[in-house]
């Protein structure tokens, strides 16, 4: 039932559109919660001009990334790349347009980042609606798109029992990252230095992370169908190429950080301090990037294979009850300020990727094929029609793609990493 995959689409807008209302209220009190961790105030009043004005981004992020994953289910790659293509080409555009030429300063780069994400998102639509209005109006044996439905409203407790734990898993990552930033802005005299050497680490990360984040995406969307296939082989494959693949990448992107620690930094900012600084944590960055890109590709396997309780609880045993107590440790008390707390990351990425390769590598894909089967049956109960008989034509390729596609949808669409744009709103 090719129509599944449309409506657990309409379900994820639904859920996660909902869930961005408290966070929307959450961000309108930054204010007094910047505050209420000693910010400066500067810092307090920067951040909160630049979430209140991105809150629409926010919304328009939740569109993009379940249309997004809505096209890779059916392997539909290009459409989303050629649209990132035409917002990154407008994203430099809108920024000098409203910082430079309007000079709106902070409240223009919010703005762009608004723009951004909304041209993303009105591509994603016009390409996804002219799609399936094409398949619609030919009559095309494989229409994903059933119109809207009150069956979306249903099920929301068996979307919920994986959507929760995939955000958890997600959350319990990015806010480490977060929460450094938060330190950072505690460092008395240095604070200012340290949030700039901090903002622009996160900078490089966020470039270095994006190679193994569209493996991961690959990953979470190829072992999903394939589980959903019931191709246990074929979910061991593509975890496996993907995982190996991202490690020699990484090691390479880390051995040319570590080589131009001296200058990367240059190509942000030209003032001593903060260049010296960030050099000086450029080794445990490199580091950091290799565990960092392993992690974005084991937890979109454990996503794809519908494991994210397992993946959020050793994310919170490996980020928050190890790297952030010596992020703390290393950085206050041992007086090593942004260099302590990225050692603290470095140690939570290694050992995520170590424990995550572990349960990888242990992992009985003939179980997960019928664990698969298990879950999909939740999601779909309420909404399938009878399955077509034996006597029915055998499907073309493409409606067998599209035939996995659907049986893994209920494993792939889930609240799993926001788009990169968000990633660089917060920081």
């Amino acid at each position: 039932n090719y129509g599944m995959l449309g409506l657990v689409l309409q379900r994820a807008l639904l859920v996660c559109w909902a869930a961005c209302v408290p966070v929307a209220l959450l961000w309108s009190q930054a204010p007094r919660l910047l505050a209420a961790m000693h910010q400066q105030p500067d810092i307090v009043a920067g951040a909160s001009r630049y979430l209140s004005i991105a809150t629409p981004a926010l919304f328009l992020s939740v569109l993009s990334a379940c249309l997004f994953r809505y096209l890779v289910t059916q392997h539909r790659v290009r459409p989303s790349t050629i649209c990132t293509l035409v917002t990154a080409a407008l994203c430099p555009i809108y920024n000098w347009l409203l910082i430079y030429r309007f000079k709106m300063g902070l409240e223009g780069a919010a703005w762009a980042f608004v723009a951004s994400t909304g041209t993303y998102s009105v591509l994603l639509v016009c390409y996804t609606v002219v799609r399936d209005w094409r398949r619609y109006k030919c009559n095309h044996p494989v229409q994903t798109w059933p119109g809207f439905s009150r069956g979306a409203l249903q099920g929301w407790g068996t979307y919920l029992r994986l959507a929760a734990p995939a955000a958890a898993m997600i959350c319990m990552e990015w806010w480490m990252f977060e929460f450094v930033i938060v330190m950072s802005g505690c460092l008395g005299a240095f604070a200012e230095v340290a949030v700039a050497v901090t903002g622009i680490s996160f900078h490089i990360t966020s470039w270095t992370y994006m190679i193994p984040m569209s493996l991961g995406t690959a990953a979470n969307a190829r072992v999903s169908n394939a589980l959903g296939s019931g191709s246990a082989q074929g979910a061991r494959t593509a975890a496996r190429t993907a995982i190996s693949t991202t490690l020699c990448l990484q090691l390479c992107i880390a051995a040319g950080l570590f080589a131009g620690r001296h200058h990367v930094a240059q190509a942000f900012t030209t003032q001593p301090d903060i260049v010296h600084h960030v050099g000086r944590i450029m080794p445990v960055l490199s580091a950091s990037a290799v565990g960092d890109g392993l992690i974005a590709v084991l937890g979109g396997v454990l996503r794809g294979s519908g494991r994210q309780s397992l993946g959020a609880a050793l994310n919170l045993v490996g980020y928050w009850l190890v790297g952030c107590p010596l992020a703390v440790l290393l950085g206050f008390k041992a007086g090593w300020d942004v260099l302590g707390f990225w050692c603290g990351l470095a140690s939570a990425t290694s050992l995520q990727a170590i424990i995550l390769s572990v349960v990888i590598s242990r992992c009985d894909w003939n179980r997960e094929v019928a664990r698969a089967a298990k879950l999909v049956s939740e999601h779909a109960a309420p909404l399938l029609e009878p399955p077509l008989t034996s006597q029915s034509p055998q499907p073309e390729p493409e409606e067998a793609a599209a035939s996995a596609a659907a049986a893994g949808a209920a494993l792939l669409l889930m609240p799993e990493q926001v788009s990169e744009p968000a990633q660089q709103g917060s920081g």
